[in-house]
């Protein structure tokens, strides 16, 4: 599985940044959910809304290892 920079919009606010974007510039929220305590902190509206922006960017990057583990913590938590 080789990593690859994904293009796709901040789950909170929509504003474009990249699969390595830690933090967005915008609305400061965090991009990937890299463990459980960022997850379990979230509203659920907003994993809500993380786990629909990142299915979309899934269905074309289907092999991307921090999109799919931000996908599980969201899926964790709602």
């Amino acid at each position: 599985m080789a990593y690859e920079v994904v293009d796709l919009e901040c789950p909170g606010c929509g504003y474009h940044v990249t699969s390595n974007t830690k933090q967005c510039p915008q609305c400061y929220r965090e991009i990937m959910i890299t463990n459980l305590d960022s997850a379990s902190s979230m509203a659920d509206a907003d994993a809500r809304k993380y786990t629909n922006k990142y299915r979309k960017v899934l269905s074309h990057h289907p092999d991307q290892p921090e999109l799919n583990l931000t996908m599980a913590f969201c899926f964790l938590k709602v």
